[in-house]
């Protein structure tokens, strides 16, 4: 929800600049529109983590959230983009599908098991 509550914080004052912009920018070329730049993981446009859909649903809930402020913003004149770093070895990748598999298939009954 970080996305969310910062934009309302300073959706205000990006309002309040692009206004200013269009006033002075052909006056006053260091005037620039104001950005909203959302940083969010690939786990927002890629799908297939094993177990990892919360995951996966928070980053997309934030890729919707940015493509709808980009449209709402555009009447005003605030540029509204995403940025998408890309997967990086980390201790929450590694060994991923092999520690899921130890911590939360190898402790399920055999009855659950033959259910999936």
């Amino acid at each position: 929800f970080g996305h969310v509550r910062m934009g309302k914080a300073f959706l205000p004052i990006f309002k309040r600049q692009a206004v200013e912009v269009k006033k002075n920018n052909k006056t006053n070329p260091s005037f620039y529109a104001p950005q909203i730049m959302n940083v969010i993981s690939m786990a927002g446009t890629a799908r297939g983590g094993l177990a990892l859909s919360p995951y996966e649903v928070s980053k997309t809930a934030a890729e919707a959230f940015t493509d709808v402020l980009r449209l709402e913003m555009k009447a005003w004149g605030v540029n509204v983009v995403d940025i998408n770093p890309s997967f990086h070895t980390t201790p929450l990748t590694t060994n991923v599908y092999d520690r899921l598999k130890e911590e939360l298939w190898s402790p399920l009954s055999k009855d659950i098991k033959e259910e999936y």
